[in-house]
């Protein structure tokens, strides 16, 4: 019986894990205008490839803005807990960010969208 329970629990995980990642890319659509998920994407904001762990403003073939810059000289990681702080609210985490899109309200959309970026490597 505890096989069959730890299998059921093992099941529904993966498929919670799963519905949270198709959210995550449905999310990530408000992105993709500025941001890829390729090494070298053809868009006008930096690869979101290995954010989750990265120091902003790293980077090297991508002109950041000066905030960003300042921030990573500062020492920011974009862990997930910045990355939720960034993404609540762009402007309040990094006064002057020039990040067009500016918030993502809803916390189940920014914890679905930041595991996606977690899978991104």
């Amino acid at each position: 019986m505890r096989a069959l329970l730890a299998a059921l629990l093992i099941l529904s995980t993966a498929a919670a894990m799963a519905q949270d990642l198709r959210r995550g890319e449905r999310v990530f659509t408000r992105c993709i205008a500025c941001h890829s998920l390729e090494e070298r994407g053809p868009t006008p904001g930096p690869s979101l490839i290995g954010i989750v762990g990265r120091k902003a403003a790293a980077l090297p073939d991508f002109e950041y803005s000066p905030v960003l810059l300042e921030a990573g000289r500062r020492g920011l990681v974009w862990t997930e807990e910045a990355l939720d702080r960034y993404l609540t609210d762009t402007e309040a985490f990094l006064p002057g960010s020039v990040m067009g899109y500016l918030s993502l309200p809803n916390a189940d959309d920014r914890r679905a969208l930041i595991d996606l970026l977690k899978t991104a490597r």
